[in-house]
Protein backbone atom coordinates (compact mmCIF):
# COMPACT_ATOMS: atom_id res chain seq x y z
CA UNK A 1 0.00 0.00 0.00
CA UNK A 2 1.40 3.84 -0.88
CA UNK A 3 0.71 6.31 1.27
CA UNK A 4 0.80 9.85 -0.14
CA UNK A 5 2.54 12.25 2.16
CA UNK A 6 0.62 15.56 3.68
CA UNK A 7 3.73 17.84 2.59
CA UNK A 8 3.35 16.71 -0.88
CA UNK A 9 0.55 18.94 -1.57
CA UNK A 10 1.21 22.56 -0.69
CA UNK A 11 -1.04 25.29 0.12
CA UNK A 12 -1.21 27.63 -3.13
CA UNK A 13 -1.16 31.07 -0.90
CA UNK A 14 0.98 31.29 2.70
CA UNK A 15 -1.42 31.66 5.90
CA UNK A 16 -1.25 35.21 7.00
CA UNK A 17 -1.66 33.68 10.51
CA UNK A 18 1.79 31.62 9.76
CA UNK A 19 3.29 34.21 8.61
CA UNK A 20 6.45 35.42 10.36
CA UNK A 21 6.12 38.25 8.55
CA UNK A 22 2.41 39.53 8.26
CA UNK A 23 3.57 42.77 6.53
CA UNK A 24 5.18 41.36 3.78
CA UNK A 25 2.29 39.71 2.51
CA UNK A 26 1.19 41.19 -1.42
CA UNK A 27 -2.30 42.37 -1.50
CA UNK A 28 -3.83 40.43 -4.36
CA UNK A 29 -6.89 42.79 -4.74
CA UNK A 30 -5.32 45.94 -4.84
CA UNK A 31 -2.36 44.78 -7.00
CA UNK A 32 0.59 46.48 -4.96
CA UNK A 33 2.78 45.58 -2.31
CA UNK A 34 1.51 46.71 1.47
CA UNK A 35 4.14 46.82 4.27
CA UNK A 36 2.69 47.90 8.16
CA UNK A 37 -0.33 49.62 8.06
CA UNK A 38 -1.73 51.51 5.49
CA UNK A 39 -1.54 55.69 5.22
CA UNK A 40 -3.57 58.08 6.09
CA UNK A 41 -4.35 58.90 2.15
CA UNK A 42 -4.57 55.21 1.42
CA UNK A 43 -7.32 55.23 4.43
CA UNK A 44 -9.06 58.14 3.30
CA UNK A 45 -8.84 56.77 -0.03
CA UNK A 46 -10.70 53.21 0.84
CA UNK A 47 -13.41 55.58 2.87
CA UNK A 48 -14.02 57.48 -0.17
CA UNK A 49 -14.15 53.95 -2.17
CA UNK A 50 -16.70 52.77 0.49
CA UNK A 51 -19.13 55.98 0.62
CA UNK A 52 -19.17 55.94 -3.24
CA UNK A 53 -20.37 52.07 -2.53
CA UNK A 54 -22.50 52.77 -0.29
CA UNK A 55 -24.44 55.59 -2.08
CA UNK A 56 -24.72 53.57 -5.03
CA UNK A 57 -26.53 51.25 -2.86
CA UNK A 58 -28.68 53.19 -1.18
CA UNK A 59 -29.82 55.13 -4.52
CA UNK A 60 -30.20 51.75 -6.39
CA UNK A 61 -32.36 49.69 -2.91
CA UNK A 62 -34.30 53.46 -3.37
CA UNK A 63 -35.28 52.89 -6.71
CA UNK A 64 -35.70 49.08 -5.98
CA UNK A 65 -38.63 50.58 -3.79
CA UNK A 66 -39.93 52.96 -6.12
CA UNK A 67 -40.35 50.23 -8.60
CA UNK A 68 -41.52 47.53 -6.06
CA UNK A 69 -44.24 50.13 -4.95
CA UNK A 70 -45.58 50.75 -8.58
CA UNK A 71 -45.97 46.80 -9.70
CA UNK A 72 -47.93 46.82 -6.53
CA UNK A 73 -50.31 49.07 -7.61
CA UNK A 74 -50.74 47.45 -10.59
CA UNK A 75 -51.26 44.32 -9.36
CA UNK A 76 -53.92 46.31 -7.27
CA UNK A 77 -55.54 47.44 -10.07
CA UNK A 78 -55.30 44.09 -12.05
CA UNK A 79 -56.66 42.47 -9.19
CA UNK A 80 -59.49 45.00 -8.70
CA UNK A 81 -59.93 45.09 -12.78
CA UNK A 82 -60.41 40.88 -12.41
CA UNK A 83 -62.97 41.30 -10.02
CA UNK A 84 -65.26 43.84 -11.15
CA UNK A 85 -65.18 41.21 -14.14
CA UNK A 86 -65.82 38.43 -12.70
CA UNK A 87 -68.58 40.57 -10.79
CA UNK A 88 -70.39 41.43 -14.71
CA UNK A 89 -69.63 37.79 -15.66
CA UNK A 90 -72.10 36.45 -13.40
CA UNK A 91 -75.12 38.73 -13.65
Amino acid sequence: MVRLKRAESAPKRADMAASKHPEDITSGDEGFETKGEPTRAELKSMLVDIQISISSILMENKKTRKEMAELKETVLEQKAEIASQSDVGQH
